[in-house]
């Protein structure tokens, strides 16, 4: 992740922020397994236990323009975590296919997080 810096000039407190930059290194161990309903239409599920490598996020800094620089420590990460996805693939003929999943991640923070996607894809 690369941010770069900004201004804020508006409001009761402009400030400057300097631009932030982090790389996150995850590894993950674990088991996908899917079930053929019939040709390119199937069901899937994936359970993996994930560590992130860093202790902490990138620290934040800069300064409220005239008064003081400001500067805060990365926040601690959620150093391992279970994900737990299940999915669905519908072929819509000719090279085309209608996919969607569901994935829980919990353990990592206080608050477990449920994500989903939908996706289309074409062969051409």
């Amino acid at each position: 992740m690369n941010i770069d810096g900004w201004a804020e000039t508006n409001g009761p407190s402009p400030a400057t922020i300097d631009g932030i930059s982090q790389t996150a290194q995850i590894t993950r161990l674990g088991a996908e397994g899917r079930y053929i309903l019939a040709p390119g239409e199937w069901l899937w599920g994936s359970l993996a236990w994930a560590h992130e490598l860093e202790d902490v996020g990138a620290p934040v800094s800069g300064e409220l323009t005239g008064l003081f620089g400001l500067s805060a420590p990365g926040a601690p990460l959620g150093q391992d975590w279970m994900e737990a996805t299940v999915g669905a693939r519908h072929d819509v003929g000719a090279g085309g296919a209608l996919t969607a999943a569901f994935t829980l991640n919990t353990g990592g923070s206080d608050v477990p997080n449920l994500s989903g996607d939908i996706g289309l894809s074409w062969q051409f």
